[in-house]
């Protein structure tokens, strides 16, 4: 039965089905006649769209449909956010395709619906047989002899590889698939390696093929063992899609869990930033007292003293200390919360521990005490801000299994080390309530979740299960019910090595006296950076980027301070404008960003290869962005 209400769509699923020898039942546009037909003419399967005309929508059909009927059901939508999802996996579907999809992808979808309501209600005889089959449904069919010489191959796997059939059979299978990891590295094939070992093999998280043209796509692959009945292996068939929609869901999907535990930690983060502001504001308000108070003949009661000067001094010392803190904080959240499109960087383990650690640190203190046994690893190569979100869904699970209580007696420790192959370990220790023994096998799969509808989705531990495999690393748990849990991190070492800076000593050289210029809307932060660069430079200060663009008609500058984002004339416009009258001095320019960036914004500091800098900065980094930029 097919459930969907635009009629031309409706027509096209039965015309295919129809081609594929299924019987279709007259067309349904809505929940109640779904539900009618179901009553009278009870289907195998339901093709359900989940937007649909009327008082019910698709996915509370389902709800119905199943509760009553336990009827089959495969979801065909455009609608793939997360809160719809959730939905529709409450509802146990047997299958979900997103639209636009091929004849190929439907067929599938259906014959895995049909074979698991089979396989759920009565096991059969030639049960081997019919796995088999399930993993070999794929888009793309590349079947080998025992020598992995090509016997056959489908339209769609010509279509992935690039290679005909007529040129493909008789060749050997890696010369037509060529597959390469994250770094466009060749990975071993992993048919050679099960037909040599007899088993099904699978590749890598994150692998692509390379088409015959060059074209990368990511897929998934598996490839199965064909035996004769004394269990010769005669060859073997290889299965592989294109993923490249669930790829991009995936981190859609990953990134709105960064943003949601970045909303549930907002006040514990809150407070990290409001106990240094307090004690920030307290001592420059001293300081300020201080300096304004006047005695009983109207003169300032302030005297410099020594023991004045250097109260005044402490005073605002911990006021540096309590921004140098916050500043800190709001870098962690950038750095979290930050889309880098799958870059990878050389990553030191405990520079993200720590910052998921701070991150959570007012929750922790709460639950347990947070302890660290940091050994030695090597570098890895990933993306910093995806290694802040694992680490910090670790140490929030760690937490909640925990409770709230005596937080003397409970203990989160987070363990680092290097294992004898070489990879790095890291491992969340927690002393909560531990995981049963029947969860075990399900905490990583996605929607899989013992806690209430509120408190999340299920998606957090397979989301951080994605990024460690996609890193060619692993993640592991050993828990037991009563004693608590360790979560176990493992990831290989990177290729290459970090830079180290020059530890010669420098000779020092007298400093040289610039021009600079600052144009940013908010005159105390431009007053701020003229006070502290005034005593080795010549600041001139403009709160008007057009007013600013004037004076470069006029004078020279070494170093031109932009922020990006500013009413009037943004950043963006000031480039371009001064690019075009004086390129030199475009090249002069170094934006400052506060971490607001609209679309044009990302794509131009992308395109540009002027400096940036992120508020808040710290003058020594001014500095030296103006030392580079002296003759």
């Amino acid at each position: 039965m097919v459930v969907e209400d635009e009629i031309l769509i409706a027509q096209d699923i039965r015309r295919i089905l129809t081609g594929f020898g299924y019987d279709v039942l007259p067309l349904v546009a809505t929940g109640s006649d779904a539900l009618s037909t179901a009553e009278a003419r009870s289907p195998d399967l339901v093709l359900m769209d989940i937007k649909l005309k009327g008082s019910m929508d698709g996915i509370e059909t389902a709800a119905r449909l199943q509760e009553k009927h336990r009827t089959a059901i495969v979801y065909l939508t455009s609608h793939s956010d997360e809160t719809t999802l959730a939905r529709a996996m409450q509802t146990n579907p047997f299958g979900y395709i997103l639209k636009p999809f091929t004849d190929r992808e439907l067929r599938m979808c259906i014959e895995v619906a049909l074979s698991k309501q089979e396989l759920e209600s009565r096991l059969i005889a030639g049960e081997r047989w019919f796995s088999t089959t399930l993993q070999s449904i794929g888009d793309a069919v590349i079947a080998t002899d025992e020598r992995e010489v090509i016997k056959f191959m489908n339209a769609a796997a010509e279509t992935l590889t690039g290679w005909q059939t007529g040129d493909a059979v008789g060749r050997k299978l890696c010369e037509v698939v060529h597959l390469v990891d994250h770094d466009n590295k060749r990975l071993p094939d992993p048919v050679t390696t099960g037909l040599r070992s007899s088993f099904a093999a699978m590749l890598p998280h994150g692998s692509e093929i390379v088409s015959k043209s060059g074209r990368r796509l990511p897929i998934d692959d598996t490839a199965t063992v064909i035996k004769d009945d004394r269990g010769v292996v005669l060859g073997r068939v290889v299965v592989f899609r294109d993923i490249t929609d669930r790829v991009k869901m995936e981190k859609r999907l990953a990134f709105s869990e960064r943003l949601s535990a970045l909303g549930t930690m907002a006040a514990e983060l809150a407070h990290e930033i409001n106990n240094p502001l307090a004690y920030v504001t307290l001592n420059v308000t001293f300081v300020l007292d201080a300096l304004a108070a006047v005695g009983p003949d109207g003169a300032p009661a302030f005297r410099p003293t020594r023991e004045h000067v250097e109260e005044l001094r402490k005073a605002l010392q911990e006021a540096s200390a309590g921004c140098a803190s916050a500043r800190k904080i709001v870098q962690d959240m950038r750095r979290f919360a930050r889309v880098d499109n799958g870059v990878r960087t050389l990553v030191d383990l405990p520079d993200v521990l720590n910052a998921a650690a701070r991150m959570t640190a007012n929750a922790i203190r709460h639950h347990a005490l947070l302890r660290f046994a940091y050994g030695t690893t090597p570098f890895v190569e990933a993306d910093e801000g995806q290694l802040i979100q694992v680490f910090t869904n670790l140490l929030v699970n760690a937490y909640h299994a925990i409770g709230e209580g005596n937080s003397t007696e409970h203990e989160i420790r987070i363990v680092t080390f290097t294992e004898e192959g070489g990879r790095a370990v890291v491992e969340v220790h927690d002393t909560g309530c531990g995981i049963p023994r029947e969860n075990l096998s399900g905490i990583f799969d996605p929607f899989f979740t013992t806690k209430k509808v509120d408190e999340g989705t299920g998606l957090g531990l397979s989301i951080c299960q994605g990024i460690v495999s996609g890193l060619g690393g692993r993640i592991m748990v050993d828990s037991e019910v009563g004693r608590g849990s360790i979560f176990r991190v493992v990831l290989p070492p990177a290729g290459r090595k970090r830079e180290e800076p020059d530890s010669s000593p420098a000779i020092a050289s007298p400093p040289q006296r610039g021009r600079v210029l600052v144009v940013d809307d908010e005159v105390a932060l431009g007053n701020a950076l003229g006070r502290v660069l005034e005593r080795e430079h010549t600041v001139v200060v403009e709160a008007d980027a057009r007013e600013a663009l004037a004076r470069l008609g006029k004078e020279d500058f070494d170093v031109i301070f932009c922020d990006l984002m500013m009413p009037r004339m943004s950043g963006v416009e000031f480039y371009e404008t001064l690019a075009k009258s004086n390129p030199a001095a475009a090249r002069r320019i170094v934006f400052m960003t506060g971490g607001a960036f609209t679309a044009r914004s990302k794509s131009f500091l992308a395109s540009v290869a002027n400096v940036s800098i992120a508020k808040p900065f710290d003058v020594e980094s001014l500095r030296a962005i103006i030392r580079d930029f002296l003759p």
